[in-house]
């Protein structure tokens, strides 16, 4: 028991006459991101694969959650700044993603600019929906559709006093319906099911400025 103690004694002795590590000002290990022709560049992404094994209703799972088998790019960013702040073509690029590959739910973003001369902002969703109605007319209504939206906005001189934009949207939904449609008699007649497809479509399109002048702020936009 007296010789562990001493043991212990001459190692705390040591302990405490190992000098101080202080931090130092020196850049330890390389800079963060790779450096290509006045950029900087940073990137990652998550690959990942999903399983599935549904034990019960497969109708009330794809209602809900809808995820499916198969490899995917769980996500990603990239981002891509000039150096100096004055890049040949543009001097601030990002993008991002989540879910592309086979998720229900996907969607992306870009967003390209030039100080003081333009930027370009970028986004895109895509949604599985999937609604077996069970409970109508014995199951005989049901949407299995997906919707794509899409927005692209571009502006000049985006910090300056005066400032034109221009930008497009597109929403779209694709996919298969059935319902039930009543032939013959009116409300008394034979009900049928009817499947059909689906294809609704909506674009807009929009352009406008706006001017700052002694503290106010004028904006005029033209939507079509």
């Amino acid at each position: 028991m007296k010789r562990l103690v001493i043991i212990g004694f001459l190692i705390s002795c040591v302990s405490f006459a190992q000098p101080t590590v202080a931090p130092t000002s020196e850049t330890v290990g390389t800079a963060r991101g790779d450096d290509w022709l006045g950029y900087n560049i940073r990137q990652s992404f998550e690959v990942g694969v999903r399983f599935l094994d549904v034990d019960g209703s497969r109708e009330k799972y794809r209602s809900d959650v809808n995820y499916r088998n198969g490899l995917r790019l769980l996500s990603s960013r990239l981002e891509v700044h000039s150096k100096d702040g004055h890049g040949r073509f543009f001097d601030d690029l990002v993008l991002t993603t989540m879910g592309l590959g086979n998720d229900p739910y996907e969607n992306a973003a870009l967003k390209i600019e030039k100080n003081n001369l333009y930027r370009y902002d970028f986004s895109w969703r895509l949604a599985d929906y999937y609604n077996p109605a069970l409970a109508l007319v014995n199951g005989n209504h049901a949407l299995d559709t997906t919707r794509t939206l899409q927005n692209h906005d571009f502006t000049l001189f985006p910090t300056g006093k005066f400032r034109l934009f221009a930008g497009y949207s597109r929403n779209t939904q694709t996919g298969t319906g059935l319902t039930t449609v009543n032939l013959f008699d009116g409300h008394l007649g034979s009900v049928f099911p009817v499947s059909s497809n689906i294809r609704r479509l909506q674009n807009e399109y929009r352009a406008g400025f706006e001017v700052q002048f002694a503290g106010f702020r004028f904006i005029g936009v033209r939507n079509w």
